[in-house]
């Protein structure tokens, strides 16, 4: 995964670059730095949901 603020610095530079691989590059940067994120707001909501589970009480009550 690219490192955000980098991408962020050169994308503006890169939109105006007449050639198409560099654009092309920096589009799949971008792709995966979104990949990444949505990973990461997953693996939060998941870890969160599983700490909140683990304090619940596991003995039944009656």
């Amino acid at each position: 995964m690219p490192d955000f603020i980098p991408l962020v610095k050169r994308t503006p530079y890169l939109l105006l670059e007449p050639k198409a691989e560099l654009r092309h590059e920096m589009h799949q940067d971008w792709f995966w730095q979104f990949v990444g994120w949505i990973i990461a707001y997953f693996s939060f909501r998941g870890g969160r949901s599983f700490l909140r589970d683990a304090q619940k009480s596991s003995i039944p009550r009656k």
